[in-house]
């Protein structure tokens, strides 16, 4: 199973790493109310305000240092699975988020059709819709384990 990730450098990305990489300069609560608007939909931001409190103040206290971020940024712009997907033969579940805003559907879709006989789904739901929407999630999951 493979969720919210890309296989390839790309424009989305490589812009997407620039704007972070700003924010995070501006330090960690900025960066950590900046994210939260990536990682989750208006929905939950907007009706579940303590949730958010309670993962903004869990970012900032554990706010890895700043060079971690560089490196990540460093590590997307170098990660190209495209052909090892190819040889792919285990059944495999692509699950994605339609208002992902970091790894949007488009990404997902590019990865589901470089391994064969691969299954996509997208959930509704931010970067972060495997907690956001768990039920859903899990579901999704469970399922394609039991057709195994």
């Amino acid at each position: 199973m493979l969720a919210a990730t890309w296989c390839n450098p790309n424009q989305w990305l490589e812009r997407l790493g620039d704007i972070g990489g700003r924010v995070a300069e501006l330090g960690p609560e900025a960066f950590s109310r900046s994210v939260l608007l990536w990682l989750f939909t208006p929905r939950l931001v907007i009706h579940q305000p303590d949730v958010v409190s309670t993962i903004e103040q869990m970012m900032v206290e554990f706010q890895p240092p700043p060079e971690a971020f560089v490196n990540q940024i460093a590590a997307v712009h170098g990660h190209d699975t495209r052909e090892q997907l190819r040889q792919v033969t285990a059944p495999t579940l692509v699950l994605g988020a339609k208002r992902d805003f970091m790894v949007p559907p488009e990404l997902s879709e590019v990865i589901a059709e470089s391994i064969p006989g691969s299954r996509l789904e997208l959930l509704d739901g931010g970067h972060g819709f495997s907690a956001e929407n768990a039920v859903e999630f899990n579901r999704v999951i469970l399922e394609f384990l039991q057709a195994r």
